[in-house]
């Protein structure tokens, strides 16, 4: 099976329909936000002191994340032979990277004009690195279900 019948496999999967899509990106976000709220009590990286406020930043960094992942479907897929080597990975990092850090950082500035959040966001930078380093890691364990798909058809 080439690269491109391995694409089309998945993005004609029935799970990427749109509504069971963004139903499995919203329970995605859930876990998010229990990995971060976990991750904020033990080390005191935001001080929320609202669930909503997590929730939000779990959901914004997971649409995110499935977002980058159809750009680069869309982009770079098209120009490697083989989408699911390791080189094809090694050009998904900077997409993870870059959707973790703006969901991450967007999730927490939105909750903090909420009121949900009492945060400095003065160097957001510091955010934006948490956040593209989380979303990298949740898109290596997301992948799973990738290959499971693959290997499925």
């Amino acid at each position: 099976m080439n690269g491109r019948e391995q694409i089309s496999i998945i993005l004609n999967h029935r799970s990427e329909r749109p509504f069971r899509n963004i139903a499995r990106n919203f329970f995605y976000g859930l876990l998010a936000s229990v990995v971060l709220l976990i991750i904020d009590y033990t080390f005191s990286q935001s001080s929320g002191n609202n669930i909503i406020g997590y929730l939000l930043c779990g959901w914004s960094i997971m649409y995110f994340e499935w977002g980058s992942e159809h750009l680069w479907f869309t982009t770079i897929a098209a120009m490697i032979e083989k989408p699911f080597g390791w080189l094809a990975y090694l050009t998904r990092i900077p997409f993870w990277w870059i959707a973790g850090g703006m969901g991450y950082t967007i999730g927490l500035l939105f909750s903090k004009k909420l009121g949900l959040f009492n945060i400095n966001e003065i160097p957001i930078i510091l955010f934006f690195i948490f956040g593209g380093n989380l979303g990298i890691i949740i898109q290596v364990f997301l992948q799973f279900r990738v290959y499971r798909i693959l290997k499925i058809n």
